[in-house]
C-alpha cells in the first residue's frame, strides 16, 4: 500500500501527514516538492540577507560598478 500512497503523493503534490498516537509525527512530500520548498526558503533567506545588508549600509553604489 505504501507504493500507491507515494504515487498519489507525487500526483497530488499534497503532503502526507503521518500521525503517531493521533498527533502529527512526520510529513512526507515528493522529492520535487521538497526541492521547490528548499529553493523557496533559500530565496527568501537571500532576500532577507540583502535587506539586512542595505540597513547596515553594506552596499556598493551603482557608479562604482562601472555599469
Amino acid at each position: 500500500r505504501a507504493s500507491k500512497m507515494i504515487h498519489d503523493l507525487q500526483d497530488s503534490h499534497r503532503p502526507l501527514v503521518i500521525t503517531q498516537n493521533g498527533k502529527a509525527a512526520a510529513v512526507l512530500i515528493s522529492p520535487a516538492d521538497f526541492d521547490a520548498l528548499t529553493e523557496q526558503v533559500r530565496f527568501v533567506d537571500a532576500v532577507q540577507q540583502g535587506l539586512r545588508d542595505v540597513e547596515l549600509g553594506r552596499v556598493i553604489p551603482d557608479e562604482s560598478l562601472g555599469i
